[in-house]
């Protein structure tokens, strides 16, 4: 029994001295690495020259040894200049998007398109030319035709009219090849009502 205890206490004793080294070898790190921040932090900021004393919490430099200079200065150089960065990222990511007029030639020059840009993506008026010889002219929403304009297909018909999410939509004018004309009110592409008129 008495032999058990004693084995017990040796083993919590080798535990405790264990948690001991490794919580120091952490501690060696900790100050290891805050050390190679300080050196890194220093140099970029162009103080390269000067030796940190991380006992004193100061700085010499180098064999002149006349000025000195707190560790505490880098350090709120050092969270200036990060307030800078973030604020400059913070600017650049959140500042307003602009319309702005582009030219764009997409998929090895199948695809023209002239006109308004928002966000990267077609928004406004445009014109918008296949290789096959189709072409739009009119609003953009998106990237999609929305709003007023003009479709005019490689095969001779014409559409214009409104346009809702890249579908013929609302009032529009159909013109086949053969010059005949459908007026009325479109739903998804569909004809909803129509009256046909010929010129």
């Amino acid at each position: 029994m008495i032999h058990a205890d004693l084995r017990k206490v040796k083993e919590q004793n080798k535990l405790k001295l264990n948690n001991l080294l490794v919580r120091s070898a952490l501690k060696k790190l900790e100050n290891l690495t805050k050390q190679a921040l300080i050196v890194l932090i220093a140099k970029t900021m162009g103080v390269w020259y000067y030796k940190i004393d991380f006992k004193n919490a100061k700085t010499a430099k180098d064999k002149d040894g006349g000025q000195h200079m707190q560790a505490k200065q880098i350090r709120v150089i050092a969270e200036l200049i990060t307030v800078i960065v973030i604020i400059v990222f913070a600017w650049i990511a959140l500042k307003p998007a602009r319309v702005t007029d582009e030219h764009y030639i997409l998929d090895h020059g199948k695809i023209v398109y002239d006109g308004q840009v928002f966000k990267d993506k077609f928004n406004g008026q445009g014109s918008l030319k296949l290789k096959n010889g189709d072409k739009y002219r009119g609003h953009f929403k998106d990237g999609r035709f929305d709003g007023q304009g003009t479709f005019k297909s490689n095969k001779g018909w014409q559409f214009k009219g409104h346009f809702s999410k890249g579908q013929v939509t609302g009032q529009g004018k159909l013109t086949t090849k053969n010059d005949k004309i459908y007026q009325g009110v479109f739903a998804n592409g569909n004809f909803k009502q129509t009256k046909k008129t010929q010129d």
